[in-house]
């Protein structure tokens, strides 16, 4: 239900972000019947996507206002009613997934029209190998002089096992949360030495790349 109504794709039309039509390709292989459960259920109030806050909600009557999340794993924990030992647990799990190259979704549902103190529901994990073409292409351009870098939204984790498979060398990442922090000459020196960015804002991109021109 959570990973259906708070998706704006459109499988009949095939409209939407890949990731998006993929959870719904999942929903209806496990028998839901899509149109009819967002027929019952049309939201009331909801708040798409955004990298800023990295998590989708939606809120629908049930038995009364229910409001679903998914997002970013490390965002949706921070808002569910969790344990210190089950959100380490939880934390942990995802760490495991995305060291394994998986990009990792948090579902989570909460009563009333809330994005706090919410009841996890589990994870979501999507398989999007690079083609075929690519680790190829990247050892052609290394063999040319061109340094290769990958700039992502997704997890850090996930990110240096894709760059691994792909063939970008490095042990570091950093994120967009290091990009505020670092300053001058501090990140003018991080960008000359690492490969891989992960959960990184779109304007975040553009900086990364204006910096380094």
């Amino acid at each position: 239900t959570a990973i259906v109504l708070a998706n704006d794709a459109d499988l009949a039309t095939g409209a939407g972000d890949p990731l998006e039509l993929g959870l719904l390709r999942h929903a209806a292989a496990h028998g839901v019947d899509i149109a009819r459960l967002r027929q019952q259920h049309p939201p009331i109030s909801q708040r798409p996507f955004d990298s800023a806050w990295k998590f989708a909600r939606v809120t629908v009557q049930e038995h009364g206002l229910v409001s679903y999340l998914k997002g970013a794993p490390e965002i949706v924990f921070g808002r569910c009613t969790l344990s210190s030992e089950d959100r380490a647990s939880w934390v942990e799990k995802a760490d495991a997934y995305a060291r394994e190259g998986f990009r990792v979704l948090a579902a989570a549902r909460g009563e009333g029209e809330t994005e706090e103190r919410l009841s996890l529901l589990g994870l979501v994990l999507f398989w999007d190998p690079p083609r075929p073409e690519v680790p190829d292409a990247v050892a052609k351009a290394h063999a040319a002089g061109i340094r290769v870098i990958m700039i992502t939204g997704d997890h850090p984790a996930t990110a240096l096992a894709v760059a691994h498979l792909i063939g970008i060398p490095g042990v570091r990442v950093l994120t967009g949360e290091d990009l505020d922090e670092f300053q001058g000459a501090a990140l003018v020196e991080a960008l000359g030495e690492v490969n891989v960015f992960a959960r990184v804002r779109p304007e975040q991109k553009l900086q990364i790349v204006e910096l380094l021109q």
